[in-house]
């Protein structure tokens, strides 16, 4: 049975369930008005859930998806690798969203987000501390090799984020320029001079050390076994340098651009064995000795993935069982419901990795309520 067979069946089926819809105590903002002959009562407690509303209307190839766990890194022994070669590249952005523990005693200094050999060759990015006596000292780094073979660097203070879940971009330009972004808002930017070579532009196959240039590394410097005590959300890695009004609209609103996307890692796109690559660009995410764990209840939230697929449906993406969307007519349908309409199964993390649905079904959503994980 193909998607839109099963959203046939899914359709007929909804409108039965309509009849015995849910009711709602919370007031929701767009009009309750329901069809005719349907009947609605209105009560749905809030609680064990979290009332998430799309942030605009979803259109075909679409994908709504939720963030409801996060990894986290002991500062012993545990990090993520991502293979990725960004060598070639004009541009480069960098998005994370991360909780950094300070202090941290057990090594000198804790790297993270590291691409790069910042010892040796030095061209190279990451975010790093100071153990030791320094602890005031965090910085995000994005770093060179000058013509002389000295080291070129561009740093940016992080001490007034200690202990604290930040959304940090990176980004560097086909103009060369660097700069930073905490919190949808811009805090630092320079201009690298065309003769300082930098991460995008060291050949892995020259390098000391090519391994170095051909992975993104969550929550450790594995060249020192530097590990970083931490809580990370997600991550995205782009191959163009976003806008700045798209990287405002991630951090306040969670819309996903797909335009040069080439990594998306959340801890909540798990099967049960792996990490998933929502992406479906063959993408593998090592994660060893990382837990995965339920998020609080400040940090769930939606993303809106613009254009990802090419079906003309728009994606319910790694929602739990339980979770109850809420239509715009009032009634409230769960999406167990239309998974067992269309055959979809949990899978082996207890989500629901695809449900297809309609551009008009999809517009007609005013919040879902997804349970706590």
């Amino acid at each position: 049975m193909n998607a839109r067979t099963r959203l046939s069946t899914a359709v007929l089926l909804i409108l039965l369930v309509l009849l015995s819809a849910f009711s709602l105590t919370n007031t929701v903002t767009k009009p309750l008005t329901p069809p005719p002959t349907v009947t609605i009562t209105t009560t749905v407690t809030t609680f064990p859930y979290v009332v998430l509303t799309v942030p605009s209307t979803p259109e075909a190839n679409d994908v709504i998806t939720v963030h409801l766990y996060d990894f986290y890194f002991d500062g012993v022994s545990a990090y993520t690798a991502i293979p990725i070669t960004v060598y070639g590249w004009s541009e480069i952005t960098i998005v994370e969203w991360f909780y950094l523990f300070r202090p941290k005693n057990n090594t000198y200094w804790s790297k993270t987000g590291m691409i790069g050999d910042q010892w040796t060759d030095y061209p190279s990015t990451g975010v790093g501390t100071g153990n030791g006596t320094y602890y005031t000292y965090w910085v995000v780094g994005w770093n060179t090799r000058k013509p002389d073979g000295t080291q070129g660097s561009y740093f940016y203070s992080l001490n007034t984020y200690m202990n604290t879940w930040i959304n940090l971009v990176r980004r560097f330009t086909s103009a060369r320029e660097i700069s930073y972004w905490i919190n949808g808002s811009r805090v630092y930017r320079n201009t690298v001079s065309s003769t300082e070579k930098t991460v995008l532009e060291w050949n892995p196959s020259t390098a000391t050390y090519p391994d170095l240039y051909k992975r993104y590394v969550l929550g450790a410097n594995l060249r020192l076994a530097e590990y970083m005590t931490m809580y990370q959300s997600m991550l995205l890695i782009y191959s163009r340098a976003l806008s700045d009004d798209e990287i405002r609209q991630f951090y306040s609103s969670g819309v996903v651009n797909t335009t040069g996307l080439m990594v998306f890692l959340d801890p909540t796109f798990f099967n049960g064995t792996s990490y998933v690559d929502i992406l479906g660009k063959g993408n593998t995410f090592i994660a060893y000795n990382t837990q995965r764990i339920p998020s609080s209840t400040a940090n769930i939230r939606l993303y809106l993935i613009k254009n990802l697929t090419q079906d003309g449906l728009v994606h319910l993406r790694f929602f739990p069982s339980g979770t109850k969307i809420v239509l715009n007519g009032g009634q409230t349908i769960t999406i167990d419901v239309l998974a067992l309409a269309m055959g979809i199964r949990l899978n082996g993390a207890g989500l629901y990795e695809d449900i297809p649905i309609s551009p008009a079904f999809a517009s007609s959503i005013v919040a879902f309520y997804v349970p706590k994980p």
